[in-house]
């Protein structure tokens, strides 16, 4: 029987803990799903922090107790700041990159030599078994540290896809082309850090295709989007009363997606025979557009302590998101809550769920409305969708499938010789 290391495992990242900690969203879960997962391996778990001074004023013992009380997760957080270069000249965003390979790039933060040393220090004391290193920025970080550890880099996002259709939806013919040029730096940015990493995990299989596809052989795991079951049981699977929209308005793509539903979606489903309200759930709400906010039939709740009575009250979901990456854990959350859902085929990319089935998916305007008001008329497709997408959320995106899944990829990994790696 092999001896189990008990050597300690280090989370390396560079999250806002104040929001990873304090409201739910994509980013949050994954964090806790991840870092719950490097307890899993058994041996003590050090969290280094490179923190954002301009985003938090909290220390490092404050997130320490945070993530104890509120995660349950027992660590030691170690907590240094970032830097961000200075100057925006043609030859920074271009040239540089192009010389600087992935060590440094003019939009992403870094560490001053001093930190540099004490970060090297730290895990020259710790000898970690493992780094998981989450988000590219984290791993970038970490390799021009110069160590030799075996290092796993979480890609929530395909951030030169997520870069791309940012760009497409960018208005203005400068600003668009001037942002264009720095996809295929990006791009080979992504695939420079994933050739580089002992192994990348992605949250979808549809996203490890898309790698190989694109970049060749690569050691890839998929490692889904997940969440605590928070339903717990008290699934809601026939609403009183209209439609529920769940996101952070502070994201674009959310912004980005209310605003594009209340212009060209809601008012179509009047004149359809079907008016009915939409409550609007997140904090951001100050953003949203007068235009918006005075429509009588939507309704902005901001940050809410509980989510259940507003799935308790709501027939249907909707994720009308048409840019970003990644996958929709808001998805996840109305799957848990056993809610009918109307999507974007974006809004559910990297997603397992089935047309008709567990799901409704329309892009076009006219096509979104009438899904919703399909289901809105039809209590029986509305049962039959929840009762599917609550199943599917049981065997593929509880948390525990989540955390399953990382343990596999580890114990996978740790199986192969060490030149074997990377």
């Amino acid at each position: 029987m092999p001896a189990v290391d008990d050597r300690p495992v280090v989370f390396f990242t560079t999250s806002n803990f104040p929001d990873v900690i304090g409201r739910p969203n994509g980013h949050t879960s994954r964090t806790r799903g991840l870092m719950r997962g490097c307890a899993d391996l058994g041996g003590a778990l050090h969290v280094i922090w490179l923190r954002n001074r301009a985003a938090t004023e909290l220390s490092g013992p404050q997130v320490e107790q945070m993530i104890r009380t509120q995660w349950g997760i027992d660590c030691t957080v170690h907590c240094w700041d970032l830097q961000w270069p200075a100057g925006r000249s043609f030859l920074h965003y271009f040239v540089w990159p192009l010389l600087a390979g992935i060590r440094r790039h003019p939009e992403f933060p870094f560490l001053s030599a001093d930190t540099q040393g004490q970060v090297r220090r730290c895990l020259e004391a710790l000898h970690p078994r493992l780094v998981v290193a989450q988000m590219y920025q984290a791993f970038m970080i970490h390799q021009a540290l110069g160590r030799r550890d075996t290092v796993i880099c979480d890609y929530n996002d395909i951030e030169h896809l997520v870069y791309q259709r940012k760009v497409s939806t960018m208005s203005g013919w400068g600003p668009r082309w001037i942002k264009r040029l720095q996809i295929p730096l990006r791009t080979r940015l992504d695939r420079d850090l994933m050739r580089q990493a002992d192994l990348t995990l992605v949250c979808a299989e549809g996203d490890r295709e898309y790698l190989r596809r694109r970049f060749g052989p690569l050691p890839l795991a998929v490692v889904p989007n997940a969440l605590p079951d928070a339903a717990q049981g008290r699934i809601f699977p026939e609403g009183r009363h209209g439609l529920l929209f769940v996101g952070d308005l502070r994201y674009p793509p959310n912004l980005d997606a209310l605003v594009h539903y209340a212009q060209d979606v809601h008012p179509q489903l009047a004149a359809l025979g079907c008016r009915t309200l939409l409550k609007v759930v997140g904090p951001g709400q100050e953003l949203v557009p007068a235009s918006v906010r005075q429509q009588e039939d939507i309704q902005i709740c901001g940050f809410v302590d509980s989510l259940d009575p507003y799935y308790q009250d709501a027939q249907v979901v909707i994720c009308p998101i048409r840019v970003g990456g990644g996958t929709r854990v808001k998805l996840i959350e109305a799957a848990a809550y056993g809610k009918a859902i109307v999507s974007t085929r974006m809004g559910a990319e990297g997603l397992a769920f089935e047309q008709d089935r567990s799901i409704l998916l329309a892009d076009a305007p006219a096509q979104f409305a009438a899904a919703l008001v399909r289901c809105l008329k039809d209590p029986a497709l509305r049962g039959g969708l929840g009762q599917s997408a609550r199943a599917l959320f049981m065997s593929k995106f509880d948390e525990r499938v989540q955390r399953a899944a990382f343990v596999e990829a580890v114990s996978a990994l740790e199986a192969r010789p060490a030149n074997e790696r990377g």
